[in-house]
């Protein structure tokens, strides 16, 4: 009896195994090449995932080269046009660079690298007030010509303002802190705007190599902030020289920068990019290896509002320092906070992610922080208002409201002795 029992064990062992090789090797036969991962099976991208796609490092970015063929009165848009011309920086990872005008004029930038037409001293212009801007994209009017972006619509609406745009396309708000700490040693300045867009900006706080969110994007490493025995401490450079990222990862991770990334990255989950020495080439493994890190990745970005979540907190610590050093140069510091996902206009917006809105507002904006929430004011706008760039980006008409948003918040915030205005429709 007790043979009987082990053989019928032992050939449904062996019938289980014939069974998961046969399926490994159909798993394998069915899957197909990717230049990016270890291959994908039913559209599905299994790992490992490759980070660093080429050994040597290309052109940071081709500003001259033409976008697509994206064609606007005749011409041919650059990237430039879209982007701005960058240039690398050894403290921020990238700057704009100064003194440079695109291919069709889209973008200009002054003797500081802001977006300006013309160049600025020191010293602030007898009778106005200079105004700074910094942040992201959305803060620098991406994609739009230069007089359409809202800090620039300010300025030219507005003559007793001077207005320095001086955000910069994927900075993180730690990178805008950075720059800040740039531009204040080389301007005197009444305010200092910092824009802040939860959904585009809270992983960039938790995230070094941008490449592990975009792999299109081929940049170096970028700062980050964490906190340590409750300070704000920036987190020691990787690669002195930036290229260096290319050179030692092209032809696999280095165990410098899996480490590197391992400590600082939230955004870098091993079982998407790293591969068990012993079970790493079998199916199952892949897959469930993948299931892992769906998951790691949704927990990661439905926490990114959490007032007790990393991310949130950084962010929240980058404000105050900035704050801070605002206020000790006699300035006035002020947040603003701008909504950028479809949802809010479409009509399809859940009370909870309102919810979580609301609690990550007060969390940022406790005093003595100065904030202007656009949510409220913004979201009674109809969808037809709410115009986007190819990239989603906001167009020319939205960039028209946020302007006229952020100038009456400032006139009520901060008692600016300034006329109130309304926004009227752009062509």
């Amino acid at each position: 009896m007790k043979r009987t029992i082990l053989q019928k064990a032992l050939l449904g062992f062996m019938a289980t195994v014939v069974t998961a090789l046969m399926i490994e090797m159909l798993a394998h036969w069915l899957v197909k090449p990717s230049k990016n991962a270890f291959g994908i099976l039913l559209g599905l991208e299994l790992p490992p995932r490759r980070i660093v796609s080429h050994s040597e490092p290309g052109p940071f970015q081709d500003p001259v080269a033409p976008f697509r063929k994206m064609i606007v009165d005749g011409k041919q848009i650059t990237s430039g046009d879209l982007w701005g011309h960058f240039r690398l920086d050894p403290v921020i990872g990238y700057v704009y660079q100064e003194n440079v005008t695109s291919r069709n004029g889209w973008w200009q930038s002054n003797n500081l690298g802001a977006r300006a037409r013309t160049n600025v001293s020191r010293a602030v212009p007898a009778g106005r007030t200079r105004v700074l801007v910094f942040g992201e994209s959305f803060g620098h009017g991406s994609r739009l010509p230069q007089e359409r972006a809202w800090p620039n619509v300010i300025g030219d609406q507005h003559q007793e303002l001077e207005v320095l745009n001086f955000a910069v396309d994927g900075y993180s708000m730690a990178q805008s802190l950075l720059r800040y700490r740039q531009i204040r040693k080389q301007l005197k300045y009444e305010i200092a705007l910092l824009v802040f867009v939860p959904e585009e900006d809270l992983w960039r706080d938790i995230n070094t190599l941008r490449q592990l969110r975009d792999p299109s994007w081929e940049m170096p490493l970028m700062p980050r902030f964490v906190i340590s025995d409750g300070e704000l401490q920036l987190v020691p450079v990787l690669y002195p020289d930036p290229f260096d990222l290319y050179r030692r990862n092209g032809d696999g991770l280095s165990p410098e920068l899996r480490a590197y990334l391992r400590r600082y990255d939230r955004l870098y989950f091993p079982a998407k990019y790293e591969e068990h020495p012993v079970t790493g080439k079998l199916m199952l493994y892949k897959l469930l290896a993948r299931a892992l890190w769906v998951q790691q990745e949704r927990r990661l970005h439905a926490n990114l509002m959490n007032p007790e979540g990393e991310a949130l907190i950084v962010s929240r610590a980058i404000f105050d320092a900035m704050r801070q050093q605002v206020t000790a140069d006699g300035a006035a510091f002020v947040l603003v906070i701008l909504p950028s996902e479809y949802h809010w206009w479409s009509g399809t917006t859940k009370q909870s992610r309102l919810q979580d809105w609301r609690r990550m507002v007060s969390f940022v904006c406790a005093e003595p922080m100065v904030c202007i929430d656009l949510l409220p004011e913004l979201r009674s706008l109809a969808p037809k208002q709410v115009d986007r760039t190819y990239d989603g980006h906001f167009g020319p008409k939205m960039n028209l409201w946020i302007a006229t948003a952020v100038h009456n918040a400032l006139k009520v915030r901060l008692s600016i002795p300034l006329p109130k205005t309304e926004a009227v429709d752009v062509n």
